[in-house]
C-alpha cells in the first residue's frame, strides 16, 4: 500500500525488525517514535515486524524496549516521501548490579549548609542504559532537606529539592517509586560509564529538625555487546515503479529507486505520448538514495497510452501508462 498524498500531507515510512540477541521471542517489545508533540508506537509480535506510516519530513526519535532488555534509543531522519525499510533493531538482556553504600549511616546535621557526603565506588567499566536510586533518609521535616547525586563525570541530579514540607522521612527508589525534583534526571547519566566514585550529598537549611541517611543505593542497569543494528535498505539500480491513487484527482504515484551514488542528482522526466511527441516536462528535483515517492499530476493529459521517460545522472529509465477519464 503506497502514501498518497498532497504534498503537505506526510508521505514518509519506516519499518523493519525487532529481535533479540539471545535467541528470545521479541513478543511485547514495543517501539516508540516521536517528534515534536507526534508520538506513535507500536506493540510487536513473536516475528519482531512493525511499521509506521504516513509520516512527515522531519527527525524522529525512537525508543525500543522490552522488559529485561536494555532500552534503545536512537534518532531516524526522513525525508519527504521516503520508504525507509529494513531498520532492523536487536535488543540484549539487561544485566542489572546493584551498589550498597558501606560509609553509612551518616547523621544529618541540622540546618548545615555544608551538609553531608556518602560515597559509592564502582570498580568496572559499564556503560549505563538505565539507573535507579534507592535511598532511606530519616527525618522530621523533609522540605528542609536537598538530596543530590553526583556521577563520576561530576554531572549531578537532585533527587529532592526542599519539597515535602513536614512530612517525614525519604525511603524508596527514584524514579520508580519517588519523582525527581530535579534539575536534572537520572536519564542524564544514560549511556556514560559507571566507573569511579558516585557521591550523595545531603543538606539540610532549616533549623529544628535532624536526621539520618541510613542507606542508599546505586543500580546500575548495563549490557555488554552491540545493543542494536540499524541498517537501511538502499537500491544498488536505479528504477521507477507507477500506480495510480485511488482519490479521482487525475495523479498518479511515482516510486523512485535511487541508489548511493545517484543520491542528490537532477531528477527530470518527460511524459511523451504514442506518437513521440513530449506532451508534458516534470522537474523532480534532487533527491536522497533509497526508495522514494512523489505525485504527479495528469489531469492535462487526454485518454491514451503514454509513456514516462526519467533522466538522472545521464541514465534513463521509462515505464508506461495509460490515461482514462
Amino acid at each position: 500500500e503506497y502514501l498518497t498524498a498532497e504534498e503537505s500531507t506526510p508521505t514518509a515510512s519506516i519499518s523493519g525488525t525487532i529481535s533479540c540477541s539471545d535467541a528470545g521471542d521479541p513478543l511485547g517489545a514495543i517501539i516508540t517514535i516521536s517528534a515534536g508533540g507526534f508520538e506513535d508506537s507500536d506493540t510487536v509480535g513473536s516475528s519482531g515486524n512493525y511499521a509506521f506510516g504516513s509520516l512527515y519530513a522531519v527527525t524522529y526519535n525512537v525508543a525500543v524496549s522490552k522488559d529485561n532488555y536494555c532500552t534503545i534509543d536512537t534518532s531516524i531522519v526522513l525525508n519527504e516521501g521516503q520508504i525507509l525499510t529494513d531498520v532492523d533493531f536487536i535488543l540484549v538482556p539487561a544485566t542489572e548490579t546493584t551498589f550498597v553504600s558501606e560509609d553509612t549511616p551518616i547523621d544529618i546535621p541540622d540546618n548545615n549548609s555544608t551538609g553531608i557526603w556518602s560515597i559509592i565506588n564502582v570498580g568496572d567499566n559499564r556503560i549505563i542504559t538505565g539507573i535507579k536510586i534507592y535511598v532511606n533518609i530519616t527525618h522530621t521535616w523533609i522540605g528542609d532537606l536537598t538530596v543530590t547525586v553526583i556521577a563520576p563525570g561530576s554531572d549531578s541530579v537532585v533527587l529532592h529539592n526542599r519539597t515535602g514540607s513536614s512530612s517525614n522521612d525519604i525511603i524508596g527508589w527514584y524514579p520508580t517509586e519517588l519523582t525527581v525534583d530535579g534539575p536534572g534526571a537520572l536519564t542524564d547519566f544514560l549511556d556514560q560509564d559507571a566507573i569511579g566514585d558516585w557521591k550523595l550529598h545531603i543538606t539540610d537549611h532549616a533549623s529544628g529538625d535532624a536526621g539520618i541517611l541510613n542507606e542508599w543505593q546505586l543500580c546500575i542497569q548495563s549490557h555488554q555487546g552491540i545493543a542494536k543494528i540499524f541498517k537501511t535498505s538502499v537500491p544498488t539500480k536505479f528504477d521507477i515503479r507507477l500506480s495510480y491513487m485511488n482519490d479521482k484527482k487525475n495523479r498518479m504515484s511515482v516510486e523512485f529507486a535511487i541508489p548511493e551514488h545517484m543520491s542528490w542528482k537532477d531528477l527530470k522526466a518527460s511524459i511523451i505520448d504514442v506518437s513521440g511527441r513530449i506532451v508534458q516536462n516534470i522537474d523532480f528535483g534532487k533527491m536522497h538514495s533509497g526508495y522514494v515517492k512523489r505525485t504527479m499530476d495528469v489531469s492535462g493529459l487526454k485518454n491514451g497510452v503514454f509513456f514516462i521517460m526519467v533522466n538522472i545522472d545521464n541514465k534513463s529509465v521509462s515505464n508506461k501508462f495509460i490515461v482514462i477519464k
